[in-house]
């Protein structure tokens, strides 16, 4: 086994290098555990947080986006997420705790648990499909599109 691992790489007790992101994650990787042992006592490495338990770290982007990620679940724990401050390049959703990215807004996909960020207003309208098209929101699957029916620009709820 090498006596160094690369940059970016962690190593084991054992000499074996595995990816520094999967050190205390809460899964063993090295084949001795070693990965998974102090890590009370390990700093996160930079953008990345400990988890209320103290022994997982996650990316700062993790946090609040709607998936557990801490095998506790802190990182979506109601009160802490309504207090949070999304991260830079990124939009807290109308249900006050979940966090995605810009890029995600108005995409015609809905990524925050109350469609939020699908809600066809007229930013979405401009920033998706232009100015002269109709928008229909599709409530059975959450998704904005356009019609090329209408030449206008208007905004119509499709109840099927």
């Amino acid at each position: 086994m090498s006596m160094y691992c690369s940059e970016g790489m962690w190593k084991c007790a054992d000499s074996k290098c595995i990816d520094s992101t999967k050190v205390c994650d809460g899964f063993a990787q090295c084949t001795d555990a070693s990965d998974e042992k102090e890590c009370a006592n390990r700093t996160c490495q930079t953008n990345w947080r400990k988890c209320r338990d103290n022994h997982q770290c996650i990316p700062d982007e993790a946090v609040c986006d709607g998936d557990n990620n801490c095998l506790d679940r802190s990182d979506e724990n109601g009160q802490f997420c309504i207090d949070y401050n999304c991260q830079a390049n990124s939009y807290k959703c109308a249900n006050e705790w979940q966090c995605i990215k810009d890029i995600h807004i108005c995409d015609g996909i809905a990524h925050c648990f109350d469609i939020s960020d699908e809600l066809c207003d007229s930013n979405c309208l401009q920033k998706s499909f232009g100015d002269k098209v109709a928008i229909i929101l599709n409530r059975k699957s959450q998704k904005c599109s356009k019609s090329p029916r209408f030449m206008v620009m208007s905004l119509q709820h499709d109840s099927s």
